[in-house]
């Protein structure tokens, strides 16, 4: 692709080798929003946990996908206690869009891209060193102030039972 004289994306390996192309996730360069080579950015597929992962979003852990479907699966109980569950991430609104459509979300994602990671810093738990937040949890009560509050490494899955235990303590 020509942007004002200028190749975007030059594709070796081809049958015209050293020709502008359109980027792609199978032309093996990084490029367009891609977060590493033909992988992440929320139009190639996540990365191997192995590659570069700039937002969760983009790698293959699979801890986010698991508690948000036991969140999916046990909606109900979390809301007995007239509640209201909302996940944040630092991921860009689309990329959780689409996270949402494919594992049948049916509670709101909160972007916390931009500024990145505004809210997680907020509350101390925006991680500089790997651009993104710890794995944590809270439980405000109606007036904003934090009840009860975890916080995980970001391969550390929470305990989401733990979770329904404070929420009947505290009810």
């Amino acid at each position: 692709m020509i942007d004002d004289g200028v190749c975007a994306s030059t594709v070796t390996g081809t049958n015209n080798p050293g020709t502008c192309a359109a980027p792609s996730c199978k032309d093996k360069v990084l490029n367009g929003n891609e977060t590493d080579t033909d992988c992440g950015g929320g139009s190639c597929p996540a990365c191997a946990n192995t590659r570069t992962c700039k937002v969760g979003m983009d790698c293959l852990s699979g801890v986010c996908t698991g508690e948000m479907a036991v969140i999916r699966d046990r909606l109900e109980a979390f809301l007995t206690f007239d509640t209201e569950v909302l996940a944040v991430s630092c991921d860009p609104v689309y990329a959780l869009r689409a996270f949402a459509d494919s594992d049948g979300l049916n509670f709101p994602l909160l972007s916390d891209f931009w500024p990145h990671g505004e809210v997680t810093r907020a509350y101390a738990v925006f991680d500089e060193a790997r651009g993104c937040p710890f794995r944590s949890s809270y439980i405000l009560d109606k007036e904003g102030v934090v009840r009860w509050a975890v916080h995980n490494e970001g391969s550390q899955e929470r305990d989401l039972g733990e979770h329904l235990a404070q929420l009947e303590a505290l009810a």
